[in-house]
């Protein structure tokens, strides 16, 4: 089998080899029920008692949004200042129905453990892991009425809106990198005031709701003014339901299930404050990933530099009717920084990946679905960049080496001139545009039979207006939209440079269409070198 100019030489195939060995780790965002015959018989005996429970929990978070109304109604609100004593008081009635909203969902009793803290001695309360929905209303249990960061979106929402002002929530302009510094500020403010008036400040630095099984990156945030601050941890020990809220968990039947439970338990400890050092207070990186590691030693578990990103990813797995268990084994947040992608390419990429329904079952692709997934034929070129891949050998890849294999190959040959040269290469005539046949013409010369079906397929991948070709100006965007083709194309550019080494002009017009239409698509089947 030839070689393909990859335009890799071979220290970068080495380096492709070792990046290929990224550490598989485990998936914090998947969630696996447990359904026991026992959980199938609570749930018979407790289907009963679902809208007895249902409309109670509807009438506790209809009044705590009333109270909340009540709370910030008329003039006086502010949200820069801090509330007066009698407007306080009015949230007295939203703790009674949190706590009474918590005996519904089963939490008879909390286990805690600690104290918390006073607010001048930790102003900032920092709670993990997020695994469900019921955290925030135990940590209103735990803490009181506390404050926090909140997408300005959330005011429009008429319960949330309304208990976000009554804990006068810091409002972040997420599109705006000015927003979240004023945000910030805001923050820095209210503890440099040192009023006593003001709520804790209190945050879920993961952002997203994990399994427990591993504790994600914290977000730096809340830890950018450098004070002291409160771990408050949780756990929810169980033997059969488990209530964790994931992007893999069917949100419906675990409210079903969890208004089926007779109890459910949940422990909580109130650790001493952290003072930081002089490195995390000029460090909020180091400070956040030492008390994220002080959470991880309480609680027995490991850390993982997953993000709120890989959630997304994990969602997107899902939807997409793969086992996200198999998918997102990896953490986008090292291959982010190792390749610059983005998580809209890691997406884009998840969806080639499951253009074989079968490769949504097993995780894995084999060469000819990998051709599939670029929409070429499988050729000995094709085979030979998935053998790049194929690290063990075994004749397979997974969404971590397909990820990583093409982006670093496409990285490596989306040069400018080297998109210029590949449509020269497809538009033989000189002409400025592609369409199906000229297209079919160089594709079979180059890889031997290809269907004019296929030929079609990219044309209208790559034709936004219907017109029946691609303009030079819609090629480019659609490379720069999917760098994995020039995977593809690598064969027909290095075909077509060999066949004409000397420097090709990849800004004027094609002189040579005549002898490339000759070379290239008057040969059946050209011989050249594959280097």
């Amino acid at each position: 089998m030839g070689d393909v100019n990859l335009g890799v030489s071979a220290e970068e195939r080495e380096q492709l080899q070792k990046q290929l060995d990224v550490e598989k780790n485990i998936n914090p965002f998947t969630y696996e029920p447990n359904f026991t015959p026992y959980e199938a018989l609570k749930l018979v005996l407790g289907i009963v008692t679902v809208p007895v429970k249902f409309s109670l929990f509807i009438f506790c978070l209809f009044n705590i949004w009333i109270w909340g109304k009540i709370m910030t109604m008329g003039s006086g609100f502010n949200a820069n200042e801090p509330l007066p004593l009698w407007r306080r008081m009015l949230f007295f009635p939203c703790f009674l129905f949190n706590r009474l909203l918590l005996l519904v969902m089963g939490v008879v009793w909390i286990e805690k453990t600690g104290k918390v803290a006073r607010t001048i001695d930790a102003p900032i309360v920092v709670c993990a892991p997020h695994s469900t929905v019921l955290d925030i209303f135990v940590s209103l249990a735990i803490v009181g009425r506390y404050s926090g960061f909140g997408k300005q979106e959330v005011t429009k929402t008429p319960f949330f809106g309304t208990f976000a002002k009554a804990a006068q929530t810091i409002l972040v302009n997420r599109e705006s990198k000015q927003g979240k510094e004023e945000s910030l500020n805001e923050l820095i403010r209210r503890i440099e005031e040192k009023d006593p008036r003001w709520p804790k400040f209190l945050v879920f630095p993961e952002g997203t709701c994990t399994n427990r099984k591993r504790l994600i990156q914290f977000k730096r945030g809340s830890f950018v003014p450098g004070v002291p601050v409160q771990l408050i941890t949780f756990q929810w020990p169980h033997v059969f339901f488990d209530p964790t809220w994931t992007s893999s968990t069917n949100r419906k039947w675990q409210i079903l299930r969890l208004m089926t439970q007779f109890i459910v338990r949940v422990k909580v400890h109130c650790h001493k404050v952290y003072v930081p050092n002089e490195n995390e207070k000029k460090d909020p990186f180091l400070f956040a990933s030492n008390v994220r590691q002080a959470a991880a030693d309480y609680l027995g578990v490991g850390v993982t530099e997953h993000s709120y990103e890989d959630t997304f990813l994990s969602q997107a797995a899902r939807k997409a009717k793969f086992n996200p268990n198999d998918i997102v084994d990896f953490e986008f947040a090292s291959l982010k920084d190792m390749f610059e992608i983005t998580l809209k390419d890691a997406k884009r990429l998840l969806k080639r990946f499951g253009a074989d329904y079968t490769v949504k079952k097993t995780g894995k692709m084999n060469a000819a679905q990998f051709a599939k997934a670029l929409g070429v034929p499988l050729t000995d070129p094709i085979e030979e960049i998935f053998d790049l891949m194929d690290k063990d050998h075994s004749g397979l890849i997974d969404f971590k080496s397909f990820l990583i294999g093409l982006t670093f190959i496409s990285q490596k040959a989306s040069s400018s001139d080297g998109v210029e040269i590949l449509f020269q290469a497809l538009d033989p005539d000189g002409t400025g545009k592609i369409d199906a046949k000229s297209l079919h013409q160089v594709m079979t010369s180059v890889f031997g039979k290809v269907s004019k079906e296929q030929a079609k397929a990219l044309i209208k991948s790559a034709d936004p207006d219907n017109s029946g070709f691609v303009t030079k100006e819609s090629f480019l965007k659609f490379i720069e939209k999917n760098p994995e083709l020039l995977v593809a194309g690598l064969k027909i550019r290095s075909a077509y440079v060999e066949r004409w080494p000397a420097p090709l002009s990849v800004h004027g017009p094609n002189t040579r269409s005549s002898k490339v239409e000759e070379t290239m698509v008057g040969t059946p089947n050209p011989t050249c070198e594959e280097v």
